[in-house]
Parts: structure tokens; sequence; C-alpha cells
């Protein structure tokens, strides 16, 4: 099966699975402050050709499983 490589904008909701070509122009951590800076997850920032961007986050549990995995 061919892979297609779609721009953001073609996004549809009700599918759950594309490949989108794009580059990560942003990443950072997310800290608690009240918390003595206890570490919370990322945040992403993404462009594709058409200058359309996602912002996409990972809570604490999910990094460690994308870590893991």
């Amino acid at each position: 099966m061919e892979n297609v490589f779609l721009c953001c904008e073609a996004f549809q909701l009700g599918q759950t699975s594309y490949f989108i070509v794009s580059s990560l122009i942003r990443f950072w951590d997310s800290r608690n402050v009240n918390k003595n800076g206890e570490f919370m997850g990322i945040n992403l920032i993404f462009l594709d050709e058409k200058n359309f961007v996602i912002h996409g986050s990972s809570q604490l549990l999910a990094q460690v499983s994308y870590v893991l995995n």
C-alpha cells in the first residue's frame, strides 16, 4: 500500500490515521511552578508546506508511554 502524504488542511473528522509532511518548529516542556517545577508534559508546534499550524501536547503519562515504545 502506497503512503499518500497530505497537507494538514485535508484532515477530516472520523478518520483516525494520516500521513503528513511537516516541520517541527517549536518544542518545549511544561512544568508546574506550584509543585517545585514538576514535569507535566511537552508541547509541540508543527508547520506544513501550506503554512498550516498544528499545536500538539502530550501529558506526562502519554510521554512516558511514547518514549518506551
